[in-house]
């Protein structure tokens, strides 16, 4: 979704008021159900949009409020750098530089051969292009699918604090309810009392659940 537009003009990402437009419009390839698309882009801007109008804060702000501020990690994580982020120097020095050793991946072509299967295909084909986000717009820009700033300290923060939710982070900084948190274990994994797993495969019926 959002790939026609994508194609035209790749900075059109950095406008998120524009891609909430654009998704709303937005008419299904196929008929529902006939078959399955990835939405590697437009989920993080549908995400945002959901967390938006139940917060009135952006995913941006949500991710620096509930996350990195209280994990003290606030310069390590962003969702963008914001407006005249890549012009911090501290924050600029520490930036990676995204670059190609390889040809730039391909996605598989659709079955259908229609105008907007060609569409989104050369849209993908230019966002697989990983320098594409080199570019100071894109960086400061708030692409919650796409533009994610981590330092490697920022990732072990977040991930240390979720691998046992029976413990709160040691520093007394509590991410989450605990009970909700084994809850969500239990119907995500198939996780038993006892701590053994279901024996039943997840992808057993065909069908795949992802979460926490």
């Amino acid at each position: 979704a959002g790939t026609a537009e994508l194609m035209k003009d790749p900075y059109i990402a950095c406008d998120s008021e524009a891609m909430f437009r654009i998704l709303e419009n937005a008419e299904p390839s196929t008929p529902p159900g006939e078959a399955t698309q990835y939405h590697a882009l437009s989920f993080g801007w549908l995400l945002d949009a959901i967390v938006r109008g139940a917060t009135n804060s952006t995913l941006a702000e949500v991710v620096d409020r509930e996350l990195a501020i209280p994990l003290g990690i606030e310069r390590e994580i962003k969702i963008g750098l914001g407006q005249g982020g890549t012009e911090d120097s501290d924050v600029k020095n520490r930036l990676a530089t995204l670059v190609i050793t390889r040809q730039p991946t391909t996605p598989p072509k659709h079955s259908q051969d229609s105008d907007k299967a060609s569409e989104a295909e050369k849209a993908s084909s230019a966002f697989m292009n990983p320098t594409l986000f080199n570019s100071e717009r894109l960086r400061e820009a708030s692409i919650p699918a796409a533009n994610g700033h981590f330092s490697a300290r920022g990732l072990a923060a977040i991930y240390g604090a979720l691998v046992d939710g029976s413990k709160e982070d040691p520093r007394g900084v509590k991410l989450f309810d605990t009970n909700k948190w084994a809850e969500t274990v239990k119907n995500r994994f198939g996780v038993v009392d006892n701590g053994e797993k279901i024996s039943s495969e997840l992808l057993q019926d065909g069908s795949a659940r992802f979460g926490m």
